[in-house]
């Protein structure tokens, strides 16, 4: 059902909210429902002779048809113009033609509050279609008391029932409609939530996780660490990145962290916590990681980004390493003594080596 709806809304993506969205579908529902409708009222007005009825019958199925391809392309709007006139120049034509007692005109106080539906469109576009379909209401009221109908056949229960069995059958789809809408919107906020949560805790450039995001998952490590938790830490960060930047201006600098934070994320395992820990630091988090075990992913992780080759501005080749220090927690150490000693073995690196992973007890 949920599939129908979102193809009688079309591809539109102007929809301001999920309730607009839910909206035009419900219109679009409506309208295929009234089609259908159209199609038994055809094959039963030709059964019964009723050509004048056959032919109002073919030209609202037509309506129908338009309005449901208008729907996809206009939010409904369009659609639901066309539907309003359809029903109402319907209602009354077929008072005229086959009388009140036909219940055609049920159709027009049940059509009032799908109105409603139309609320998140526009409330004045709500009030406008509403008004008509009173005013059409009236003036079948007012056909009844001063017309004699044009026709009359044996089947008129037959075509009150179904007219009835229709207004039955459409209030089922109207509240199938709300709660559709319902569930559009508990999508939207659920959604809205996370974008939220992730602009307060991604960084906005590499989207990796940002830093207060790093402090408050340490702090959880910390109180579920035991003596049988296996956790290594690593910060990794580009070499003579200011000089990169220097050279080739700071788009490429942007292109490099960007770059990196690719590599990190098909190289390490989602359990992993990445972060961009500032300027071209990056803080790696490894769960349930031996040290050995860490070293080897690490050393792939270098390895990676020593291959990459990014452009400048110029379309020059450049490449670019990192240099990598990380440490295991031990039992009774605290993640920040962890972090500040991957730190000490990156600064090791930096000022020794470049391009290496360095391990804390290697520089004891």
């Amino acid at each position: 059902m949920d599939k129908m709806f979102l193809f009688l809304a079309g591809n539109n993506t102007n929809f301001k909210s999920k309730k607009e969205m839910a909206s035009c579908a419900g219109v679009g529902l409506i309208s295929l429902a009234l089609l259908f409708n159209h199609i038994v009222f055809f094959i039963f007005f030709f059964i019964n002779n009723s050509y004048t009825m056959l032919l109002i019958n073919a030209v609202s199925i037509c309506l129908y048809i338009l309005s449901i391809a208008l729907n996809r392309i206009t939010q409904g709007i369009a659609s639901s113009a066309l539907l309003t006139f359809e029903i109402c120049a319907y209602c009354i034509a077929s008072t005229v033609i086959v009388g009140w007692q036909s219940q055609t005109h049920i159709y027009l106080p049940a059509m009032l509050i799908p109105c409603f539906i139309l609320y998140p469109i526009s409330k004045k576009i709500g009030w406008i279609h509403a008004f008509t379909i009173s005013l059409s209401l009236i003036s079948c009221f007012l056909i009844n008391i001063y017309i004699t109908p044009l026709e009359q056949f044996a089947n008129m229960p037959v075509l009150s029932f179904l007219n009835i069995i229709s207004c039955v059958i459409g209030a089922l789809l109207f509240f199938e409609c709300i709660s559709f809408g319902n569930k559009l919107t508990e999508v939207f906020y659920k959604e809205k939530m996370e974008d939220l949560f992730n602009d307060a805790h991604k960084d906005q450039l590499t989207r990796l996780w940002n830093r207060r995001y790093a402090l408050s998952k340490m702090n959880e490590f910390l109180h579920t660490f035991d003596l049988d938790s296996r956790l290594c830490v690593a910060i990794c960060d580009i070499d003579d990145f200011k000089r990169l930047n220097d050279t080739y201006g700071h788009n490429l600098g942007d292109n490099a962290l960007c770059a990196l934070s690719d590599v990190m994320t098909k190289t390490f395992r989602s359990s992993d916590i990445l972060v961009r820990w500032g300027g071209e630091e990056f803080l790696i988090i490894m769960p349930n990681t031996l040290r050995d075990n860490a070293k080897r992913v690490l050393e792939i992780f270098r390895k990676s980004v020593e291959s990459l080759i990014i452009f400048g501005d110029d379309s020059e080749n450049v490449k670019f390493t990192i240099t990598i220090g990380f440490s295991e927690v031990n039992s009774g150490m605290s993640i920040e003594e962890a972090v500040n000693k991957a730190d000490r073995a990156l600064y090791y690196g930096k000022e020794n080596f470049k391009n290496r992973v360095i391990d804390f007890n290697y520089i004891q």
